[in-house]
């Protein structure tokens, strides 16, 4: 499975930007607990949160020993190995080398798809009639900030 979506390769280009980049990686993790999904791909977010590990653990990025996130997963879950090796396979390091900059369109990005589940949220209660959950949702919502 590749990672595609309607914007497949900016998320593509955001997760690479992630895994190679010291200064995104580390920006991102203080948004950890502001959200629980910053890209739209459920492979993606689970790649993010291995990479938040390995920053803890390591404070650096993983780079090319996200490479080794298939390998540890194997014994427990064939099949996301697998789809692991797919996504993972398509990504590559960052042509940019300007961190700053990767980090303004990482963050842009996190935060359109932010918008985007709150729309997908706000719809749905919509077409449920619930508009008091609507604005309850409207009033609580927190851009998230770095």
């Amino acid at each position: 499975m590749q990672v595609t979506t309607a914007n497949g390769d900016k998320e593509r280009d955001v997760l690479s930007a992630l895994i190679w980049d010291d200064t995104v990686l580390s920006t991102s993790v203080s948004l950890s607990s502001q959200t629980a999904h910053l890209l739209r791909n459920d492979l993606s977010n689970y790649i993010l949160k291995w990479a938040w590990d390995y920053y803890a653990k390591y404070q650096k990025a993983p780079g090319d020993d996200v490479r080794q996130l298939p390998i540890e997963v194997r014994e427990k879950d064939e099949h996301l190995a697998e789809r692991l090796v797919t996504v993972i396979s398509s990504l590559c390091r960052p042509q940019s080398t300007n961190s700053e900059r990767l980090v303004d369109l990482t963050t842009k990005y996190f935060e359109q798809v932010q918008i985007e589940g709150f729309v997908d949220t706000i719809q749905s209660k919509l077409l449920r009639n619930d508009t008091e959950s609507c604005v309850q949702t409207i009033n609580t919502f927190k851009r998230i900030s770095t």
